[in-house]
């Protein structure tokens, strides 16, 4: 690679570092009430967040989550009332109540059934209708049936359908590894830190995009890009196929990707994506509440003339 391009990505990724350390929130260890804004309510979402995943397992450790009410009171003392706060506020009494009394609050880890809303083999009345159940009704799972294993046919069919995905000149760089042996499986979930309530995971993907398929200094954040459209086309297509899923969060650092490049066999060029737990839907199960923010917090169509007219 040529002198010159080398320095433009060391200088363009410097940027990247720079503007992630001028915006991005202190990590948990220096969170503080002196956090504000944005910022504060990402950490009361996180916060929040871990209470109901906490909650939603087949067997949530009693007591849980001491740092997580400290920094959950220290946030709120410093929070305007809104919408996260009262998430907030709630998940934080939720946690009270399980530790003083082993109750669950339905509100915040949401009871389901089997499937969990969504049956493959009903017709829906009109695509648009199937579509839109689909997404409102996949969630992720964190107790999966015990002893059922997961079909390779239905993970190699969600492949298929998720390669539909958009990706930069068409380079479909995603790759999935997917594993069921149980040494296998536990080997490659003990290099992640978000499953460790998990009572039984038969199964784990790994998703990965191949490095080679991208150039030069400004193409250096399309992989995650690309790569994170795949693996959201992944899940969705494997709640069509029936599976419940769950992506584990791969935001480790590069020494833990070595190693887990080593333990799974992957390639040097490969960049880790995300791991997805897969199983069947038991039975009986709960879900993290996680409310969705209003479009008009998400869509801003400033300029844009409405050209809906009212029929008369």
């Amino acid at each position: 690679m040529a002198a010159r391009e080398r320095f433009r990505i060391g200088r363009e990724a410097l940027w990247d570092a720079l503007r992630h350390a001028r915006w991005a929130t202190p990590v948990e260890g220096v969170f503080s009430s002196k956090v504000i804004g944005r910022q504060l309510e990402t950490q009361l979402t996180k916060d929040y967040h871990r209470v109901e995943k906490g909650l939603t397992l087949a067997e949530p450790r009693r007591p849980f989550g001491q740092e997580l009410s400290i920094r959950l009171a220290t946030g709120l003392a410093a929070a305007p009332r809104g919408p996260f706060a009262d998430y907030a506020e709630s998940a934080a009494d939720a946690l009270v109540r399980w530790n003083d009394s082993g109750t669950v609050d339905p509100s915040v880890a949401e009871p389901r059934n089997a499937g969990g809303g969504w049956v493959p083999s009903t017709p829906a009345t009109t695509s648009a209708e199937a579509v839109r159940t689909l997404f409102e009704t996949r969630r992720s799972v964190r107790n999966f049936a015990e002893g059922q294993t997961v079909p390779l046919e239905a993970v190699r069919e969600a492949v298929r359908l998720a390669s539909n995905t958009p990706s930069v000149c068409n380079r479909q760089a995603w790759r999935v590894h997917f594993f069921d042996k149980p040494d296998d499986v536990a080997a490659i979930l003990r290099l992640q830190n978000g499953n460790s309530g998990f009572a039984y995971v038969p199964s784990v993907s790994i998703v990965t995009v191949d490095l080679r398929l991208f150039s030069g200094a400004y193409e250096r954040n399309q992989r995650w890009v690309d790569g994170g459209l795949f693996a959201m086309s992944y899940v969705w297509a494997l709640h069509a196929e029936g599976l419940a899923s769950c992506m584990l969060n791969w935001s480790m650092n590069n020494s833990a990707s070595k190693k887990l490049r080593s333990v799974a066999g992957l390639e040097p060029w490969e960049d880790v994506i995300s791991l997805v737990a897969i199983g069947q839907y038991p039975e009986h199960y709960r879900v993290a509440r996680s409310p969705r923010r209003p479009v008009s917090e998400i869509l801003e169509a400033t300029g844009v003339r409405d050209t809906h007219r009212t029929q008369v």
